[in-house]
């Protein structure tokens, strides 16, 4: 099973030691917006996140349609890492 994760739910699940259970068992991909959050901040989370992608456990892929995210955010008022969440 695959999994697209915003960096929300990522961090909150790396700070309360789930993300490595999680990955052991499931295929979690992220946008290159998530991981850029995810980093962008020093933190044990961070650590975490860096080590599982170096790992191969979370998979960083771009974006497709920039205009479907676009339209997304526009629609939801949301960031650009959860619309791309959702593609």
């Amino acid at each position: 099973m695959e999994i697209v994760f915003d960096a929300s739910t990522l961090i909150l699940l790396a700070k309360i030691e789930l993300l490595r259970k999680i990955a052991g068992e499931v295929k979690i991909i992220v946008p290159e917006k998530v991981k850029a959050k995810c980093l962008s901040k020093e933190g044990i989370d961070s650590l975490l996140i860096t080590t599982l992608i170096k790992e191969k456990k979370i998979e960083v892929k771009k974006a497709g349609n920039l205009e479907a995210i676009k339209k997304i955010q526009r629609d939801f008022r949301i960031e650009t890492g959860e619309a791309e969440s959702l593609r």
